[in-house]
């Protein structure tokens, strides 16, 4: 065999491998990696998106595995997903919208407004207890409120008119 037959076998090789990797401008989420989305608006934006090479980025949601009021939009619900699923949900939300910011008001009502004013989720969330049956509070006296699993929401001083405001970047206060 002549070095140009095998120069010629092995590009053809070459061409027929599986491509590994997604192409830079893909937007597309990973096939093993459905989108994993909880509020409706948030599944509203993911599927609004089409990939500039693909067109349709995935084929089904998944629901996020337990109730959580952190929304799934947030960075922190997906960090550990792969790149390809970090990128995909990047694109998938637009920087002048989101992300949302989370309010609680005096009467332990959660809601997520997004920066152009727009309501994505309310939900009244449950006060957590002390062991003597009294709701459980801060060190400085604002109510505390359960959270995601294991973790708690802080709400505004007691007898104000001011929300408790809290974005994707604060940090949660966990349990053990």
């Amino acid at each position: 065999m002549n070095l140009k037959t095998l120069s010629n076998r092995i590009n053809r090789l070459d061409q027929s491998k599986p491509k590994v990797g997604f192409p830079e401008s893909c937007t597309c989420f990973p096939p093993n990696e459905h989108p994993t989305l909880g509020l409706r608006p948030e599944r509203e934006a993911v599927a609004s998106v089409l990939c500039p090479l693909h067109g349709k980025r995935f084929s089904t949601f998944r629901w996020p595995p337990f109730h959580s009021t952190r929304p799934s939009h947030w960075k922190a619900m997906w960090k550990d997903k792969s790149a390809q699923y970090r990128k995909a949900m990047k694109a998938s939300f637009r920087s002048d919208r989101w992300p949302a910011v989370g309010t609680i008001d005096q009467s332990g009502i959660l809601c997520f407004v997004l920066k152009d004013g727009t309501e994505i989720s309310r939900e009244t969330l449950v006060p957590l207890f002390e062991d003597n049956h009294q709701q459980a509070l801060a060190k400085d006296g604002r109510p505390m409120y359960a959270a995601v699993p294991n973790a708690s929401l802080v709400g505004p001083p007691p007898g104000s008119q001011e929300l408790a405001y809290f974005t994707e970047d604060d940090e949660w206060r966990y349990h053990d």
